[in-house]
Order: C-alpha cells, then structure tokens, then sequence
C-alpha cells in the first residue's frame, strides 16, 4: 500500500482544487483505512490486502455513495492503492503462488502455518527501504507536517528517514503517480463502479482524470 506520507500528499493536492470538501473530514478518511493493525488491513480495504482493495465493494456497502468528505477521503484511499499495486507497479508479477496463498490465509487467520513466500518478503523489505528515502523528499515537496501531526505516536515513530538509493521505485514516476491521483473525478469513477462493479478500475481511472495543470500542485 501507499504510504501514509503518500495517502496525505495527494490528499492535500486533492484539496488545494476541491475547497468544497471538509478538509478535517476529508482526511481523516484518507487516514482511516490505515488505522488499524496489519493484519486487519484486507477488512478496511474490503478485499485481500491494500493490494487488492476494492473500492467497488466499499460503495455497495457503505450506502452506495460518497456524499461526505470523509467518505470520499476513504474512497480516494481505497482508489489509490488499488492502483499503487496494478499502474504504478505491477504486484501480479512479483508474487508466486505461495505469496498469495500466504496473503489469503493470514488475512483470515494471523496463525496460519504457512510460510511467507521469497519474493514477498524480499519486495516488502525493499518497499519499506523506499518509503523510508523517500520520506523525507515527500513531506518537503508537498509540505504535509500539519497532517502528519495528526497521526497517534507509535505510526509517526516508525516513519524513518534515511538517505539510500531506491530498489523498488523511480522517483519522478512516484511522484507523478501522487500528482495524477490527485486529478481524479471521484463522482465520476464511483458512478462508474455503481454501473459496473467489475469494471477495469485502470481504464476508469484513465476516463475520470481531471487532466490539470501540474504546475497547480506546486
């Protein structure tokens, strides 16, 4: 999943050229899904795991509709690292058939006995490595110290900062994966999903940009 830093960059982005949201509400929202512990995560993300969250299913659940700010901070959320996993990177080509089993049975069951595959566990090490280098970089650039603020202590104490070099992302590409996100219609792609629940969330996703001007975000 994105980080939080991530979640709150576009976030903030959405808000500076939505100012009809509740900015509180609106964030609090986008934190939401993430306020829980791990293994909790394929429940607030209403599939598997966050790489795999479906915000289709959170509008046939949730009154089919994101009539307030932090209903739609939710579902920008949700949005979000669905397409973290499937536009920005492709996760179905990094896991083998012993990581999924490992994420469908500890999603139902934290004891499960069954092994953590290579590949996931040398990719989260990895991702953990970039959302720390990067950590840095993205509060600077989109200036999110207010809202990280909000977040309870023991989250804030594990978002190191370090310098390195990247092993799973390419800079620029992330951050203009967190400015794109920021431009989405999000009435538009929730109508979208309410006609078709299994519509391919990347084409609608590409069907419901704003396409702004990306010098609005600085």
């Amino acid at each position: 999943m994105a980080s939080f830093s991530m979640h709150l960059a576009i976030a903030k982005l959405y808000l500076k050229t939505h100012p009809e949201e509740d900015e509180e509400e609106f964030i609090n929202g986008t934190l939401e899904p993430d306020m829980v512990p791990s293994i909790e995560k394929g429940r607030t993300h209403y599939g598997l795991h966050a790489a795999w969250s479906n915000p289709g299913k959170y509008l046939q659940e949730n009154g089919k509709s994101i009539e307030n700010s932090r209903k739609r901070g939710y579902f920008l959320h949700l949005v979000t690292d669905y397409l973290f996993y499937h536009k920005l990177i492709d996760i179905d080509k990094i896991l083998n058939e012993q990581d999924l089993e490992y994420l469908a049975n500890i999603s139902k069951e934290p004891n499960a006995v069954i092994s953590q595959g290579q590949n996931l566990g040398e990719w989260v090490k990895n991702q953990r490595n970039d959302f720390s280098v990067l950590e840095g970089e993205i509060r600077n650039r989109y200036d999110i110290e207010k809202y990280i603020e909000l977040l309870p202590e023991n989250i804030k104490k594990v978002m190191a900062r370090k310098e390195g070099e990247l092993k799973v992302f390419e800079r620029e590409s992330l951050f203009r994966f967190l400015e794109d996100m920021a431009q989405i219609d999000l009435d538009k792609l929730s109508e979208g999903l309410l006609k078709n629940p299994d519509a391919d969330l990347i084409k609608l996703y590409e069907e419901c940009r704003l396409h702004l001007n990306q010098g609005e975000f600085r």
